[in-house]
């Protein structure tokens, strides 16, 4: 085959790139799966404790594992990279070879060799790169990364491919696998009690599912945000990942709800108050951004303050949810979406 490409779309999730790189591959808005899918998670939050000893603040959405969520509705396979560097006919033909399979590929590579990143022909820096497609006769793959330090499509030349992960650095556990991906043909219903604990442990700060004493859960990120923005050097720029991670949650119990709306229930007493408070954390995320440019880091805490305000009304927000709604929730959840 001269040329495959896999179908991709535009992620819903994409502050980090596993999200991205996952969504990628799903038709959210159309596939009636992967919406039963997606309502079930995402509803959860978890920071590590270390933040202030790290000074790296890494909040995530929270699920059993790594790609447990994801592992739902794809085979997942994670590949060593010496078993790739022995693939018999080198690096190109293993990304022709899933590719035909209709595998979609996130690559480890070296991002020295990788035009558009931060670290091109500046320093080794080992990240992931997922190619869905490949061309022979242009000699290019078709891949998402971050250029020009936002996730979007690019193509690579073979020479790129090969030289970026022939000189992988490989120095964290993290970085000597590289990891495949195929969508299943599955069937997902709908998990109202899943979703109603979630959005309880959400609320109350805790986690029924694989807890850990070395994070905190739920809406206690929101203080881990507050302590780090205090503790932040003069010239250190806040990093925003954590914000635009709980604007993106927001995004998320909205898609949830809009879903649900979709299949019958009656949200008109929900979405509205939801896509304001995901709003004021769009306009927070903003807000912050421009902060980091102006380098005063007084301005990030007193903008970080304003989580106290929206956390309380988030907070009141669940607590309607689980008293009113849990009745309404379990008629349409567990009898129009299965």
């Amino acid at each position: 085959m001269n040329e495959c490409k896999l179908p991709i779309f535009k992620p819903f999730i994409f502050g980090y790139v596993h999200h991205a790189d996952c969504f990628s591959m799903l038709d959210l808005d159309h596939e009636i799966l992967y919406k039963k899918w997606f309502m079930n998670h995402f509803i959860q939050l978890v920071c590590p404790r270390d933040f202030v000893e790290q000074r790296l603040l890494l909040l995530d959405f929270c699920h059993e594992d790594f790609y447990s969520a994801y592992a739902e509705i794809m085979d997942i396979q994670i590949v060593h990279q010496k078993i790739i560097t022995k693939y018999g006919s080198g690096i190109l033909e293993f990304i022709f070879d899933c590719i035909d399979d209709e595998q979609y590929i996130q690559l480890n590579v070296n991002e020295f060799y990788i035009p558009g990143t931060i670290a091109y022909q500046s320093f080794d820096n080992d990240h992931g790169v997922f190619i869905y497609g490949y061309n022979k006769s242009e000699q290019i793959v078709y891949a998402r990364y971050f250029k020009n330090e936002l996730y979007k499509d690019g193509t690579l030349t073979f020479d790129e491919v090969e030289n970026a992960f022939g000189n992988a650095v490989l120095k964290y556990p993290w970085t000597v696998h590289s990891k495949l991906f195929k969508k299943k043909d599955t069937q997902i219903a709908v998990d109202h009690t899943r979703i109603m604990n979630s959005i309880e442990d959400l609320m109350k700060s805790r986690i029924r599912y694989r807890g850990n004493e070395s994070k905190v859960y739920g809406l206690q990120v929101y203080q881990c945000i507050r302590d780090y923005a205090r503790l932040l050097d003069k010239d250190q720029a806040f990093d925003i990942r954590s914000i635009h991670l709980i604007y993106e949650h927001k995004k998320a119990m909205v898609k949830r709800f809009e879903f649900a709306h979709q299949f019958g229930m009656d949200t008109s007493r929900i979405l509205p108050a939801l896509i304001d408070l995901a709003n004021k954390f769009k306009f927070l995320r903003i807000k912050i951004l421009k902060s980091n440019f102006l380098d005063d880091s007084r301005l990030v805490v007193e903008l970080v303050n304003q989580l106290n305000q929206l956390e309380e009304e988030e907070y009141k927000f669940y607590e309607f949810i689980l008293n009113t709604l849990d009745e309404a929730l379990h008629s349409h959840l567990s009898t129009s979406l299965r």
